[in-house]
């Protein structure tokens, strides 16, 4: 072999071992990443677990939110429609002025939208699940968060 050829192999040599090496380094990093990201994966597992739980068990806690709507008067108020937000469906009044909402969460507040069909006017009012009732001049709202079971 001349020194040419000698000197070519040395630089593909030291080209290859420099290429060895960085993989090799490159190896060594990411086993040493691989248990940090494993633990993470774990923990992200963990929290997405927990959340599922939580909405689970708000899933389990459905409420009823049942009431009377009455004209201020104190006679029942029929001829409206009810909508709350959050709610799969809207409430039309009996004939004693009764709704019913049901697959509520509990302790929330809603936003209720009272629509008078004779009067052609909108009302919306904000339900407190520690409250009982609205009263307003056109009306008086009634009503209870029953957790069902």
């Amino acid at each position: 072999m001349n020194k040419e050829q000698t000197s070519k192999n040395s630089g593909k040599t030291a080209i290859v071992t420099g290429l060895l090496s960085i993989l090799g380094t490159a190896l060594v990093a990411w086993i040493g990443i691989l248990p940090q990201m494993q633990k993470k994966n774990k923990s992200e597992i963990k929290e997405l677990t927990e959340h599922v739980g939580i909405l689970l068990k708000q899933n389990e806690n459905k409420c009823r939110i049942s009431g009377t709507i009455l004209q201020s008067d104190g006679n029942p108020l029929n001829e409206v429609t009810i909508f709350a937000a959050r709610a799969d469906d809207e409430a039309g009044p009996d004939v004693e002025g009764s709704f019913i909402f049901e697959n509520m969460i509990p302790e929330t507040y809603y936003n209720f939208v009272i629509l008078d069909k004779l009067k052609d006017t909108t009302y919306r009012i904000l339900i407190d699940p520690k409250d009982k009732n609205v009263k307003t001049d056109e009306f008086i709202l009634s009503y209870t968060y029953q957790i069902k079971k």
